[in-house]
């Protein structure tokens, strides 16, 4: 095998290598950037909707009511949104 030969092997596999680590990282990056807008959402929205989900009743005890309307009414409370159940990204 010539030495031309032998350069340009070993160069496909320093530069497969390279992509793979390359998607590696993207990957992991992209995973845990999704991870963390997801884990804001759910910190930002659950309070009132757990509020308005558990109205007090009359003996004192927490009761669930009307789910889709408590749903629409803490997303325009917090975003001033009207149209639909969950806020935009």
């Amino acid at each position: 095998m010539s030495l031309r030969s032998r350069l340009l092997l070993v160069l496909c596999a320093v530069a497969v290598a390279a992509l793979v680590l390359a998607d590696v990282a993207t990957y992991s990056a992209l995973e845990s950037f999704l991870l963390g807008q997801v884990d804001q959402s759910l910190e930002q929205y659950h309070v009132p909707i757990e509020n308005f989900l558990m109205t007090a009743s009359s003996n004192g005890r927490r009761t669930p009511s009307r789910p889709v309307r408590c749903i629409r009414a803490c997303r325009e409370r917090t975003t001033g949104a009207r149209s639909g159940i969950w806020p935009a990204p």
